[in-house]
Order: structure tokens, then sequence, then C-alpha cells
């Protein structure tokens, strides 16, 4: 629908929020999200208003990734965390457990085969205008 009326020459722009909610657990009722439905609906709009609005000058980076992570032992689990900020940075881990990497441009962290327990892992990022660190707790049930 809303490529037909940009075709009909309205000025509109999907974001495009599938990717990030889950329609049974993260709506309210039909329209409206719930209170965990509306952070989620917060990176999209923002990546989307950034590739519309002149960059006029850096921003400190900051995390909105969830601070609690349930994972599955021997289950791949792979995070690209949601970040603000311009430019977007290096990201970089402390306290990970063995397995785990991150990617330093584009932060994806992955841990191919999780190991049972509790983990308290600090994600930082620096764009050169600031930083911001998140520790997150990965808890890893069994199988």
């Amino acid at each position: 629908m809303v490529n037909s009326r940009i075709a009909s020459g309205d000025k509109l722009f999907l974001v495009d929020q599938e990717p990030v909610l889950n329609y049974a657990t993260d709506m309210y009722d039909n329209l409206h999200p719930s209170v965990a439905g509306a952070p989620k609906m917060s990176t999209p709009w923002y990546n989307e208003l950034v590739t519309l609005l002149p960059r006029c000058r850096a921003s400190n980076p900051i995390i909105v990734s969830p601070a609690t992570q349930n994972l599955t032992a021997g289950q791949p689990w792979n995070l690209l965390p949601d970040v603000l900020g311009h430019p977007s940075g290096t990201f970089s881990l402390s306290g990970k457990p063995s397995g785990m990497t991150i990617h330093p441009q584009t932060g994806e962290i992955r841990w191919p085969s999780p190991v049972a327990g509790t983990y308290h892992v600090t994600l930082n990022v620096n764009n050169g205008t600031g930083s911001d660190s998140l520790q997150f707790t990965l808890a890893v049930g069994a199988p």
C-alpha cells in the first residue's frame, strides 16, 4: 500500500517494524505497542530519520540494547546491538566468555557454543566524539 501511494506521488517513507516486533507479545492491541514493544520500535525509527535528516554534527553513541539475554547452552547466539549516535563507532567487549567474538565495526557479538551459567559482559563503543558501555547479563540455561 505504501509503495503504491509513493508511486502516486505521496511523500511517504516506510519504517519497517517487522524485524524488531513480535506482534503476539509486543502489541497492546492491533494498533498500539505495549510497554515492551515501544522501545523496540525506537531504533528503526531513529535509523530512518538519520537517513533523511542532515548530519550537522557528530553525537555520542548510546547503547539501547536490552541488558539481559537468555540463551540455551550449545545453541549459537548472535546479537547486533542497537546503538544510537553518529558516527557508529568502534566496538569491543570486556569480560567475555571463551569463544565469544565481536566485530569491531558493526558490533555484532557471536558465541557459537554457549556454556551453561551466568555471565556478565560489558559492551563498549567509542566513536571519537564519546563512548558508552553496557554491562549485560547472559543467562545460559541447559538445552
